[in-house]
């Protein structure tokens, strides 16, 4: 809807941090790029896409208490658990 299916990754970006929506992601290109210079929420899911939506859905309470601690944050999440990196770390 938003028009940005061929935007670049920092467009993206910049769309996803001014609607201060969660950029979610299997992409792990785009993921290494964006954890360099984290801006906004970025989630990169490790997991088949068919999984994503049970892997989403057991971890949710903790994404959601991560992404209210702040701004500037890069969630991995898989089946192992989260990890969490902030801005310019």
């Amino acid at each position: 809807d938003a028009g940005l299916s061929t935007a670049r990754d920092d467009e993206l970006t910049v769309y996803a941090d001014d609607k201060k929506a969660v950029l979610l992601t299997h992409d792990r290109e785009f993921s290494r790029r964006r954890r360099k210079h984290v801006v906004g929420w970025h989630i990169q899911l490790r997991c088949a896409e068919l999984d994503a939506a049970d892997l989403i859905d057991r971890h949710l309470e903790a994404i959601l208490a991560m992404l209210g601690s702040g701004h500037d944050l890069f969630i991995v999440v898989s089946s192992q658990g989260m990890e969490v990196s902030r801005a310019w770390e």
